[in-house]
C-alpha cells in the first residue's frame, strides 16, 4: 500500500503535464511527482479547511476522482487519443541525450551520485533538529490525526515550521498515512526529480555535453547534496524556484507555451513551500511583463501573477484566519517602510559573501559564474548578445537580500538567519548560475563543437 500513494501522486503530474502539451519521458520523469505531489497537498489543504479528515480513504477518493476528471476525454474517445499517440514523434520523445563516451561518464558519475543520496534517505533516519522539531513532527501527527490544527498546535509542542506554508509538511504527511515507516522516500523523490528535470531542461537550451556538465555540478554543489538527505524544505523549495525560472527562460527561448504553463505551476509550487519563494515569482513576473509588454500584451502578466501567488496568498489567508493559534510559530514580521540602515544590509552583504565564498558550500559555482558574465560582457560588446538572462539570474538574489533587509526578526539574529536559512536558500541561485553559465554563448557554442568532435568517427 505505501508504494501506491508514490505510484498515483506519479501519475497525478503525468495527467496534469498531459493537459499543457507533449513532454519527453525525461520531462516526464523529472516533473511529474513534484506537480504530483504538489497538487496532493493542494487537495489535503482544502480537505483541511472544508472539515473533511486528511486521511487514506478520502485522499484515495480525492485523487482517484482527479484523476478521473483530468483523464475524461481517454476515457470517453480513447479511439482518438490512440490515434494522436500514434503521430507522436517518438524518436523526440525517447531522447535523452547524444550518447558519446564522455555523456557516459557524466552519467554514470551523476547516477553514482543520485544512488548515494537516495540510499542515504531511505536507510537512516531523519536526524536534522529542524524536521524533528517541525516538518517530520508535524506531518506525523497530521497523518494520524487527520488534521492541521491538531494537538501539536494547541498545546505548542512543535518547531517554528508549522508556519511554513504546509507542502513539505503535507507531503512527509501523505507518506506516512500510506504506511511508510519514515518519510524520507520524499525527499528522495524530490531530489531525484530536481537533477532530471534540470538535466531535460536544460536539453532545450544546450547541447547533450554541456547539459549533462551543468548537472552534474549543480547536484553536486557539496551543501546542496548534503542538504538533499536531511529532510528539510530547502532543497525542494530550491527545485521549485529554479526550475520554474528555467522553464519560463526554455518558453522564450522555444516559444512553446507548454514550458510557460509548467513555470507557472513550479512557481506556484514554490510558494507553496515556502513565504521567500515570492523572490522567484516576482522575477517570473517582472520577466514575462518584459516579454509581454513588447507584444502589447498588458493583461497576460497579472493573470501571471494572479497564478503564481494564488498558493502563497491562501496560506497568508489561512494564518491570518487562525492567528490566535499560528502566530506563536511565526517567525518573522514584514516591514512596510523601506529600511535604510546602512550597517545591518552591510551585515547581510557581508553573510551572503561569506556564504558564496565560504571553501565547502557550493564549489566552483561562484568562480564559473564569474567567467561566464565576463563572456557574456565580452560578446555583449562585441555581437550584442543579450544580457537579460543574466538579470533574470541575479534578480532572485538581489530581490532575496532586499527582502531580509525588510523582515522584522523574532527569533533569529540576521547573521544567524545569514548562517543557516539563508545558506540553504541560495541552494536556487546555485541551480541558475549553473544553467547561466552553461547556456553563455562561447560556452554554448564550445560544448557544441566538443560534441560534434566525440560522434564524429576516426578514418582509418
Amino acid at each position: 500500500m505505501s508504494y501506491l500513494g508514490i505510484i498515483i501522486a506519479f501519475f497525478l503530474g503525468v495527467s496534469i503535464l498531459a493537459l499543457m502539451g507533449r513532454f519527453s519521458l525525461l520531462e516526464l520523469f523529472g516533473f511529474s511527482f513534484p506537480i504530483g505531489m504538489g497538487a496532493i497537498t493542494i487537495l489535503m489543504f482544502l480537505f483541511d479547511v472544508i472539515g473533511i479528515g486528511i486521511t487514506r480513504t478520502s485522499l484515495l477518493w480525492g485523487i482517484g476522482l482527479s484523476l478521473l476528471a483530468l483523464n475524461f476525454k481517454l476515457i470517453i474517445t480513447p479511439r482518438n487519443t490512440l490515434k494522436t499517440v500514434r503521430t507522436k514523434n517518438f524518436k523526440e520523445f525517447f531522447f535523452v541525450g547524444k550518447f558519446n563516451l564522455v555523456w557516459l561518464v557524466f552519467v554514470a558519475v551523476i547516477l553514482f551520485l543520485l544512488a548515494g543520496v537516495t540510499i542515504k534517505n531511505l536507510y537512516w533516519p531523519t536526524a536534522a533538529s529542524d524536521s524533528l522539531s517541525s516538518f517530520d513532527l508535524y506531518g506525523k501527527v497530521i497523518a494520524a490525526e487527520g488534521k492541521m490544527m491538531n494537538s501539536l498546535i494547541y498545546e505548542k509542542r512543535v518547531g517554528w515550521g508549522a508556519a511554513y506554508p504546509p507542502l513539505y509538511a503535507l507531503s512527509l504527511a501523505y507518506s506516512y498515512i500510506f504506511g511508510f515507516e519514515m518519510s524520507k522516500i520524499i525527499p528522495a523523490l524530490f531530489f531525484i526529480s530536481f537533477v532530471f528535470s534540470f538535466y531535460a531542461l536544460m536539453l532545450r537550451n544546450v547541447s547533450t555535453l554541456g547539459a549533462i556538465i551543468a548537472t552534474l555540478f549543480f547536484m553536486a554543489s557539496p551543501e546542496l547534496y548534503a542538504q538533499s538527505a536531511i529532510n528539510t524544505t530547502s532543497v525542494t523549495q530550491a527545485m521549485y524556484g529554479s526550475i520554474g525560472i528555467i522553464a519560463i527562460l526554455t518558453w522564450n527561448n522555444t516559444k512553446q507555451n507548454k514550458y510557460l504553463l509548467l513555470s507557472v505551476i513550479m512557481l506556484a509550487l514554490n510558494g507553496w513551500i515556502r513565504s521567500e519563494g515570492i523572490v522567484y515569482i516576482g522575477t517570473a513576473f517582472l520577466f514575462y511583463t518584459y516579454i509581454s509588454t513588447r507584444k502589447k500584451e498588458f493583461f497576460k502578466p497579472f493573470l501571471f501573477l494572479i497564478a503564481t501567488a494564488l498558493p502563497f496568498i491562501l496560506w497568508q489567508i489561512y494564518l491570518k484566519a487562525h492567528i490566535d493559534l499560528m502566530d506563536q510559530f511565526v517567525q518573522v514580521e514584514m516591514n512596510i517602510l523601506p529600511n535604510f540602515d546602512g550597517d545591518y544590509m552591510m551585515r547581510i552583504l557581508r553573510g551572503a559573501e561569506k556564504n558564496f565564498y565560504h571553501k565547502i558550500y557550493y564549489g566552483i559555482t561562484i568562480y564559473v559564474f564569474y567567467g561566464a558574465i565576463i563572456l557574456n560582457l565580452i560578446w555583449f560588446y562585441l555581437k550584442k548578445e543579450s544580457l537579460v538572462t543574466l538579470i533574470v539570474v541575479l534578480l532572485p538574489l538581489i530581490a532575496y537580500l532586499v527582502l531580509l533587509n525588510q523582515l522584522v526578526l523574532r527569533a533569529d539574529s540576521i547573521e544567524g538567519i545569514m548562517r543557516s536559512s539563508a545558506k540553504r536558500f541560495f541552494f536556487g541561485m546555485v541551480t541558475l548560475m549553473w544553467y547561466y553559465s552553461a547556456q553563455v554563448y562561447p560556452v554554448k557554442r564550445l560544448f557544441a563543437a566538443i560534441e560534434v568532435y566525440l560522434a564524429t568517427p576516426e578514418k582509418i
